[in-house]
């Protein structure tokens, strides 16, 4: 059974050509958003971590309300940096869906943890089918190929390099977020005890 893409190489002329424009137009418009989304992403992470940088640098020489409440900065960027690294993770998972998808059209299977199972077999197979074609349309099919490997060595990037480093970022945040928030429960605790202890030794001397 032929997928909608390897039928696009057996149509005529005329209908190939309208096809490309619209499958490129497509692909144009999917690649720009994704860019643009994963860009956003990364500079808003920048921005962030710059902040974040500063403020850490201030608290060194910081003492009582004005530790405090660079510590309540602090808070609230390592809580934005968490944000976006699930903003991140989300990204990465709706585009290997988006590949995962166009695989499946193309007959690749997967595993229930997302892992293609025929990769090889399914390749032979496009080969050869490619291959039997005649000079025409051989070189289209070719290419054909050629673009589903990129798309599986995408595919592949995604759920075993840049999935999980993003989740054990976004996993070790978590943690950062917990220790902040004891940290500035400690430093708050501390700031109204020596509040007290200033009112009592000033009541004692009256």
């Amino acid at each position: 059974k032929q997928s909608r893409e390897l039928r696009r190489f057996l149509a005529s002329d005329e209908e190939k050509k309208a096809l490309k424009n619209i499958a490129e137009g497509e692909l144009m418009h999917l690649v720009m958003s994704r860019i643009e989304r994963s860009d956003d992403i990364d500079n808003a992470l920048k921005d962030v971590d710059n902040s974040l940088t500063l403020v850490e640098t201030k608290m060194k020489h910081a003492f009582g309300d004005e530790y405090l409440n660079l510590h309540k900065q602090k808070l609230q960027l390592l809580q934005e940096q968490g944000n976006l690294l699930q903003d991140q993770i989300r990204a990465y998972e709706d585009e290997a869906s988006r590949i995962r998808g166009e695989l499946l059209a193309e007959g690749f299977q997967f595993d229930a943890d997302g892992g293609l199972t025929n990769y090889m077999a399914q390749f032979d197979s496009l080969r050869g089918w490619a291959n039997s074609l005649d000079s025409k349309e051989k070189e289209n099919a070719k290419q054909h190929v050629q673009d589903l490997m990129d798309k599986v060595n995408e595919y592949t990037d995604l759920i075993k390099d840049q999935l999980p480093q993003v989740t054990n970022e976004w996993e070790d945040m978590v943690n950062q977020i917990k220790e902040a928030e004891r940290e500035l429960a400690e430093t708050a605790t501390d700031s109204q005890k020596e509040v007290g202890d200033a009112l009592e030794h000033y009541l004692d001397k009256r």
